[in-house]
């Protein structure tokens, strides 16, 4: 099973909930498999820390979204390429895309 690493981004999201209700928070499974942990709170197995982006499509009829509040959530999206590829019409286009998209969010 996948575990996330200690820096994982829903980690410090968890970090941040528990000092804002200035109690711990009971973690009972920890993975990096979200469509697990969507069918887990689906069938009723608790809550869970979900990406917005990725699982608003699949949670309708499923899963109740609720955004966090006044809690600073993100990640970063890296690109690592060779330099003898990055000028190639295909990789500048991806980065094109990565940049256009992550512009729509940081606003």
């Amino acid at each position: 099973m996948d575990r996330p690493l200690p820096e994982f981004p829903i980690d410090r999201v968890l970090t941040a909930i528990a000092a804002r209700a200035g109690s711990p928070v009971r973690v009972v499974r920890r993975t990096t498999h979200l469509p697990l942990m969507e069918n887990l709170v689906a069938r009723g197995h608790g809550i869970a820390l979900l990406p917005r982006h990725t699982t608003r499509e699949r949670a309708e009829g499923r899963l109740a979204l609720v955004p966090l509040a006044d809690i600073r959530a993100g990640r970063f999206i890296e690109a690592l390429m060779r330099p003898d590829r990055s000028a190639r019409r295909a990789v500048q286009g991806v980065l094109d895309a990565l940049t256009a998209e992550g512009a729509r969010y940081s606003a």
